[in-house]
């Protein structure tokens, strides 16, 4: 389980960032790349295949911002780009179809602004040394037509445009004007101040142009830059929207009064500027933002980010809702709005979502880049079940290496039930609802409810289903169903992330502290971890408070390990905490029972790795301003070690080859554990998921999944 909002530190192969959606074409299935035959002798791991799940045309990932341009087409700005020597690119959307066209890669990196029109993309970005820049960039091929430093650029400003293609630039003491194409400066208009605050809007297709500079607005022609009003009463941060109408201009100013900051939303006659009546607003805060207003409709549009999902919803021109809602999962930024369409990028998805503006139904998920999300292996079946960021499921073959079947399933967290070739699958990384798959064929057969974490007891025939907060509470339910009937046959009255044992029949919940639930009555009957349920509610969340992070129960390795994370502030929490290891059967506390380290990626369960010669290994780190690490070696059972490194980090053990593998400089040594010297060095793979019984190893990178074998 990870936390949001705080610092949690994972040893890590590789840092790897990226996601995306339904609703688009992957294109040919993905094939696996030739690669040389391995040494059968070798004992660092081999490649056995490669299998790339990229986009035709290229990934692009963490989409910021969106621009549609007076043709009705979009662009939109990805922070990365899996394409050689970029870190931000363009990709353009047709709103209409949700089709997407080629990954154009930037000079830089951008968070934004960006704006479309007459053949070109317009984007601020940075150069390797930070220096700011604009770029004209031709959306029909990518070529970079111009590129001229600038003053900084907010990645919060806009960027304006008129219908003869300029360019409108504010900047910390004045507006530029500059030409399509190849950006000359045409004309600059010099504030007469430097405001603390600045906002740009323009209405194209009445010539009009809007500038918030500090306590003002400003109306002006914009093809002349005449001025055509100015009204006064803006306070703190200003963001302008236009009615689509053209009627009016709405200010959202974000102030901080008294102990929190205040969002106010201040609506200005377009003509001649004159107040209009105070608008009704969200709930005190300034969480909400308004994305689009139509006077002809007679609506507002606004949107508010939570924990796990956006909220959108519509209320007349005074600001009362009209009923119109939808809950959007995750969180999404850089709203655009134009031809009764809304489309809302989702950087951690890496797609964007096209809505309908008139009821705020989603039509399509278009993904600008696949990111691989969760594989689980099957190694009696020799198969191996993967999904991406697009809500793909797929079905490996790991005697082949080839994809035999993909289906649109979700995104979220995979739990196999094998024995009875089931396959569960969270639609999405903190939703509500499951998707249960047949695995032969690989087929959606069902969909459950309760939240994004499953447990199964296979025996039994049950699935429970639950999910938590950051902070965890003990209101809410793990739901528990009949995987034959797929029907729901009661709950345990509490929340959390349950982990089933079936050497007790026990359900542990990870919910803060981690619960313990009888399997037959569902009853919560105690705590693994009671030393971190009886802090006072007050302190949960404290920096250098402990809390749960997730729960494993391995039955073959009779292990329960209960992994831990420690709140802190940036600078980190100090020493990380070892996973708390009790019994599968008698539930007390053991130590130095099997070896379990953190995935790199894939899940929130660590790796537990049995005893390899009557030797298990602990990976210690601490994080503090500065890192350090230390491996470890103890006698099965034992509290004291026999051996230790500092200095030498552990990110894997591979059991029966007296192999360790660790981070170092950016690729990973392979070091002898038995005699602890190095024996070579391997590329850096984020390793994410680990088959004991078929000695491999699934690592993957964005789009790609590399599969190893131990040796060789």
């Amino acid at each position: 389980m990870r936390a949001m909002g705080r610092v949690v530190v994972s040893l890590a192969f590789l840092v790897v960032a990226a996601s995306c959606s339904r609703g688009h074409a992957p294109g040919q299935p993905p094939v696996p790349a030739a690669l040389p035959s391995p040494t059968p002798a070798g004992r660092l791991p081999a490649v056995a295949a490669r299998i790339s799940f990229s986009l035709p045309g290229g990934d692009a990932y963490s989409p910021q911002a969106t621009a549609i341009d007076g043709a009705g087409g979009a662009v939109v700005l990805c922070y990365q780009s899996s394409q050689p020597g970029s870190a931000s690119a363009l990709v353009t959307i047709d709103p209409a179809s949700g089709s997407r066209g080629p990954v154009w890669p930037l000079p830089g990196v951008s968070l934004g602004p960006v704006v479309a029109g007459g053949g070109y993309a317009y984007v601020a970005y940075q150069d390797g040394q930070y220096h700011p820049h604009l770029a004209a960039v031709e959306l029909a091929t990518g070529r970079v037509r111009a590129d001229v430093p600038t003053d900084f650029v907010y990645s919060g400003d806009s960027l304006g445009i008129d219908p003869a293609g300029r360019v409108y630039l504010p900047l910390a003491d004045r507006l530029e004007v500059r030409r399509s194409g190849s950006l000359e400066v045409l004309r600059a208009l010099p504030y007469g101040t430097v405001p603390q605050e600045r906002a740009l809007a323009t209405d194209p297709a009445r010539d009009r142009l809007y500038l918030a500079v500090g306590e003002r607005l400003r109306a002006y022609r914009a093809s002349d830059l005449e001025p055509l009003w100015e009204a006064t009463g803006l306070s703190g941060h200003v963001h302008l929207t236009v009615d689509r109408a053209g009627r009016r201009v709405y200010a959202r100013c974000e102030a901080f009064e008294g102990t929190q900051f205040v969002a106010r939303l201040l609506a200005f006659e377009a003509t001649k500027g004159q107040p209009q009546a105070p608008l009704a607003v969200p709930a005190q805060g300034a969480a909400w933002q308004l994305i689009a207003a139509d006077s002809d409709a007679g609506r507002l549009v606004f949107a508010e980010s939570g924990n796990v999902a956006v909220r959108l919803w519509q209320t007349d021109l005074e600001g009362r809702p009209t009923g119109v809602a939808a809950d959007l999962p995750g969180w999404a930024a850089g709203y655009a709005a134009a031809g009764g369409r809304l489309l809302a990028p989702a950087p951690a998805e890496n797609l964007v979502r096209i809505l309908d503006l008139a009821s705020l139904r989603t039509l399509a998920e278009v993904p600008t880049g696949i990111d691989i999300r969760h594989v689980v292996a099957d190694p009696a079946h020799e198969m191996a079940y993967a999904n991406d960021s697009a809500g793909r499921v797929h079905a490996i073959s790991t005697r082949t290496y080839t994809v035999q079947e993909s289906v649109a399933a979700g995104r979220g967290e995979l739990e196999l039930d094998a024995a009875n070739g089931l396959l569960f699958v969270s639609r999405e990384a903190r939703g509500d609802e499951v998707a249960v798959l047949s695995t032969d064929p690989l087929t959606v057969t069902a969909t459950i409810t309760g939240g994004y974490h499953v447990a199964v007891d296979p025996a039994g025939h049950r699935a429970f289903v639950g999910s938590t907060q950051p902070l965890g509470s003990t209101a809410g339910e793990v739901q528990v169903w009949d995987t034959r009937s797929f029907r729901r046959t009661g709950a345990i009255p509490h929340g959390g992330e349950p982990a089933y044992n079936p050497l007790r029949d026990e359900v542990y919940l990870s919910d803060y502290s981690a619960y313990v639930a009888d399997g037959k009555t569902l009853a919560v009957t105690g705590e693994l971890t009671p030393d971190i349920g009886q802090a006072p509610p007050g302190l949960r969340g404290c920096n250098g408070c402990q809390r749960v992070a997730d729960i494993t129960v391995d039955a073959a390795q009779e292990v329960i390990a209960v992994s831990l994370e420690v709140e802190s502030t940036g600078g980190g929490p100090g020493m990380l905490p070892q996973p708390r290891l009790f019994s599968a059967r008698t539930r007390e506390p053991v130590t130095h029972t099997a070896t379990v380290l953190p995935r790199c990626c894939g899940g929130s369960g660590p790796l537990v790795i049995p005893p390899d010669g009557g030797v298990v290994y602990e990976a210690q780190s601490y994080r503090r301003y500065v890192a350090c690490n230390s491996t470890l070696a103890y006698p099965t059972g034992a509290a004291e070690p026999v051996a230790w490194r500092d200095g030498l980090p552990l990110d894997l053990y591979l059991p029966g080859q007296q192999l360790g593998l660790s981070l170092q400089a950016g690729q990973t040594l392979a070091i002898d554990t038995a005699t602890w010297q190095p024996l070579g060095w391997l590329p850096a793979y984020c390793v994410g998921e680990m088959d004991l019984e078929g000695h491999r190893l699934y690592a993957w990178q964005a789009a790609e999944l590399t599969i190893l074998t131990f040796g060789g």
